[in-house]
């Protein structure tokens, strides 16, 4: 009588068994078509994050593998274990197992067409990312998305231009929203309204007065797409010459110089950098006027004021 109980609660056990495999499968077969229809109805103008297309889809794709090989145990021992022939058993064993590891290939085979995507993202901490994509066998291009909630990234610049790649091991960040960027150059998150603005007067403000103390003329972007100049580097020092933003009066490219100090580990932050000279390009004749302003606060010469109308 006890021998029945046992075996009555075997078998409550082995159906309470398959009932949660079962159930089990169903939700992850309700997640996957979730997951592929996300991934195929991607709206208009938007891109899925790297972490969706690449993470979650390893993560789904091992739960597919272990789910393959459970079942196949799970057949094995409450099923096939039951067949009087020997022969059957082999054979229905053999057949179960080949299916389980033509899914685990299958499966493994999708892991590294996920992985296989060369992007990677870097926050920019003011809700855009910047992202990187490695090529084979030539120089990796960057690109600046926004965010668009958890799944999605919008397009906003490509940074293919970049001229610079040195990624450091570690990012400084001051208190004046300025952080250096992956190339260990400056990257001004402040709340300036940039606009896009001609090489020119880059050019113009260093051939009217820096080019007899600077021996570098570098064009660089940081990982937002805003450029500077590189015009002097060496081991404890930068300077480099930034556009600011255009003068209140529509007419003049203000351009602020600046020289930061290196940090043991080389990079730098603007928390450090200090103004040697602000300089306003007209946009009129092209011509270049030097501010003297060393500091925000101070006005400038009368020249520089009435071309900026500041």
């Amino acid at each position: 009588m006890i021998g029945g109980r046992v075996m009555e609660e075997v078998g409550k056990n082995k159906k309470k068994g398959w009932l949660f495999l079962i159930l089990y499968t169903v939700f992850l077969v309700v997640i996957s078509v979730i997951y592929v229809c996300i991934l195929e109805f991607v709206p208009k103008g938007l891109e899925l994050r790297t972490w969706y297309t690449k993470d979650a889809a390893t993560v789904l794709l091992l739960v597919w593998m272990y789910t393959a090989v459970k079942w196949a145990v799970s057949i094995r021992r409450r099923l096939i274990s039951r067949l009087s022939k020997r022969g059957g058993r082999a054979f229905l064993s053999a057949a179960v197992w080949l299916v389980c590891i033509v899914v685990i290939g299958f499966c493994g085979i999708l892991i590294l067409a996920a992985n296989a995507r060369m992007d990677s993202e870097m926050d920019n901490g003011d809700g855009t990312i910047t992202v990187k994509w490695d090529i084979w066998l030539d120089s990796p291009e960057y690109s600046v998305y926004e965010k668009e909630g958890i799944l999605y990234r919008r397009h906003l610049r490509s940074l293919n231009n970049r001229r610079r790649i040195n990624l450091p091991s570690e990012s400084q960040t001051g208190e004046t929203g300025s952080q250096t960027d992956e190339t260990g150059y400056e990257q001004n998150t402040g709340d300036f309204s940039r606009t896009e603005h001609p090489e020119e007067g880059y050019r113009a403000v260093y051939d009217a007065f820096l080019s007899q103390e600077n021996d570098l003329y570098q064009m660089d972007y940081d990982a937002k797409g805003y450029s500077r100049v590189i015009l002097y580097e060496d081991e404890r020092v930068v300077r480099y010459l930034v556009y600011d933003r255009d003068s209140q009066n529509g007419k003049c490219a203000l351009y602020v110089y600046y020289e930061c100090e290196k940090g043991e580990n080389g990079l730098w932050s603007s928390v450090d950098a200090i103004i040697l000279d602000m300089y306003a390009y007209k946009y009129e004749d092209g011509t270049v006027i030097d501010s003297i302003k060393t500091s925000w606060e101070e006005l400038g010469t009368e020249e520089y004021r009435e071309a900026t109308g500041e």
